[in-house]
Formats: C-alpha cells, structure tokens, sequence
C-alpha cells in the first residue's frame, strides 16, 4: 500500500519535534479525553483544539491557516452534516443523518466531530468519527459496513490537515469512488466490491431473468418453481416483530457467522421503531403455511431499494433464498425505484443474478508518529 509522505505526520507551533512528540503521546494517550481546548479564559471559545499545523512537505501549495474545533454535541454535528450533503449534492442514501445516528448509537463508544475553519470563521471541513472499542479504532460515523462514504472538504489540503489532527489508529473504509477523483493523491487502497441492479425497463423479475445466460435462467427458475409449489405468501410490513424474526432467522442461518452482533441487532431494532426522513423501511415477510421461510428487510426512497439484511430457513426451505430474491426484486420494481443496491460482499448469489460490481476504497492510518498508511 503507498503512504503518506516520511516527514512525519504533525507538528505543534513553536515546538521542538522532541516537545511536540511528548506533546502528542499525552493528548492521545486516552481516547475518552481527546483533546486540551485552547482557551483558558472564561467567555473564550471551549470547541478549539491545541493548534496542530500539519507540514507543508508534500502539499502543493502552502497549507491555508486552518483553525481547528471539536464537536461532541449531535445536534451541532447534524446541522453541519447536513450542510455539506447539501453543499456537496451527495445523492446518496448512506449520507442520510438519522439512518447513521440510529447505527452510531449501536456501534459508537465515543463520537468526535471534527472541523477545520478558515480565517473568517467559516466552517470548510468536516470529519465524523466514532472510536469503537471492539476493534479499538476510530471509524467513520455510523457503522463499518456504512458504503459510499465521502470527505467533507473543498481539496487534499483542507483534508489532509483534517486527517493530520485526527486520532489514531484511523481505519476509514466504504469510501466512494467519487472520492478518487476529487482527491486524486490521497492514499486510498481497494476495499471490497459492492453490487447493483438498473432496474429501468423491467416490470418484474421474469424480464430481468431474461439478461442471463440461458443456464442461470433455467437454474433459478427450478428453484423458484420448486419453492412455489409450496405456495408461499408473502407479507410486506414493518414492525420490531419482523425484524426480530429476522435476525433470528439470520442467526440460524450462518449460525456462528451470522452478522447480528448486539450492537447491530440494536440498531436494526431502533430502525423498527422510528421513522427515518427521506427513506421508508419494507420488511417482505414470505410464509409456507404458518412457518416463517424467510424475511428481508430493505430501506428505499425513488431512486434506490438498499437490500439491508435477511434471513432463511434453508433446512426446511432450501429453495426460500432464491424466492426472497425474486419477491424483494419485484418489491423494488412495483415501487418505482431505479436502482437494487445489494450492498458489499456477493454471498454466492449476487453476480449469479446478474449485479454489477463496483469498487469501495478505503484508508488505514495507524501509526501515530509518521501517519503510514497499512
């Protein structure tokens, strides 16, 4: 993986580099006391950090004079959250505040905001993190497994000097590939792969099936038709109830690998239970008799149907996979939206299906002194 430039990662003004390096090691020494605000006076600013600068070695220009804040407060955090989303015309769902808030709840120990300022006072950059402690490191605020992710900021410089004050070790992953382009010397490396379907002409699954090869075609319509001589039905709905027997279908379904951590199933359990701005929630629910074959559950808005989670019971229902896929395409279809976004990892079935892949970057930063990339 390529790195950051060797000249070391920060500097404190008017400093020796031993000082400054004794200085570091004590700010961060405790993750829960982050950083020593500036002001000792009372009435003086309580949100402006110790001034770090980041060096100018490897900058194309002087770096501007940033000043730089920390915002614990998330009512603050949204307002300005949602003024760079609006800034920046980032049309993407994974940006949506209370979809991350409800999942930063879960997963988050301890939320920093930080923020960069220019000499007017004006806000010009903003990174949200959250430090989990299961992993021990600071992650982009939300959750891990959050896609699309993006940098508040105009250019490398404001960034890279965000990314000078940050915490360590920072592991910010899902980010976008937009972001290549906007930052074209930042170190990002490849993440993972994240599927999805246009879903532009089609008026159901049969006509979607028909872009296969004639193997996968017949291979997923056996098995539909294996789990239709069952005669399913299938519910939508969206209720804690659904969601809990989702998860724990999930469980029983991949068993110890199984992706319901407590902290995720919490956070899919507050997702039951409020409404969310901007995006509506679909629990598809199918049932042979009275037994429960298998629940999905989606977010979606015009433009995109997000395949979240879901739940089989292949014992008794092997074929209930492929029929849940089937009902939540044709789910997204009669719901008007454009695009299935089946999110990361193709777990055997997304590829199949005909989802194009597309690629998620991310940026590893742990080493405290020199800011090496791994």
């Amino acid at each position: 993986p390529r790195g950051f430039d060797t000249a070391g990662w920060l500097i404190v003004s008017g400093q020796s580099g031993e000082e400054a390096d004794k200085r570091m090691a004590e700010m961060r020494q405790s993750v829960k006391v982050l950083y020593e605000p500036v002001a000792k006076n009372k009435g003086e600013r309580s949100d402006i950090i110790q001034p770090f600068r980041r060096q100018t070695i490897g900058f194309p220009t002087e770096p501007e004079q940033l000043t730089f804040c920390q915002i614990t407060d998330l009512v603050k955090a949204k307002e300005l959250w949602e003024s760079f989303t609006c800034l920046e015309k980032y049309n993407s769902p994974f940006l949506n505040w209370d979809w991350r808030a409800a999942f930063a709840r879960g997963y988050g120990d301890t939320h920093l905001f930080l923020t960069a300022e220019n000499a007017n006072g004006e806000t010009v950059g903003l990174l949200p993190l959250q430090y989990v402690s299961d992993r021990q490191q600071w992650e982009f605020f939300g959750t891990y497994w959050f896609e699309e992710n993006v940098f508040f900021a105009p250019d490398e410089v404001v960034l890279r000097q965000l990314l000078g004050v940050a915490p360590r070790p920072l592991y910010l992953n899902g980010i976008a590939m937009s972001q290549l382009k906007k930052f074209p010397s930042l170190p990002l490396d490849f993440d993972e792969e994240k599927f999805t379907l246009p879903l532009g002409g089609f008026s159901a699954v049969d006509e979607m099936l028909e872009e296969l090869s004639s193997h996968r075609r017949a291979v997923i319509r056996r098995k539909l038709k294996k789990m239709e001589a069952l005669q399913p039905s299938i519910t939508a709905d969206f209720s804690t109830k659904a969601v809990a027997e989702m998860i724990a279908l999930n469980k029983k379904r991949f068993g110890k690998e199984h992706s319901f951590t407590p902290a995720r199933s919490r956070a899919f359990m507050e997702l039951a239970g409020n409404v969310i701005p901007g995006l509506s929630a679909r629990v598809l629910t199918m049932r042979a008799g009275k037994d429960v074959a298998g629940i999905h559950f989606a977010l979606f808005n015009q433009e995109r149907y997000i395949g979240l989670n879901g739940g089989c019971d292949l014992v008794r229902y092997p074929f209930a996979e492929a029929a849940l896929a089937a009902a939540s395409i044709n789910d997204a279809i009669g719901l008007g939206c454009k695009t299935y976004d089946a999110l990361a990892n193709d777990y055997g079935w997304k590829t199949y299906w005909g989802f194009s892949p597309a690629p998620l970057y991310l940026l590893a930063i742990d080493d405290v002194d020199n800011g090496k990339a791994v």
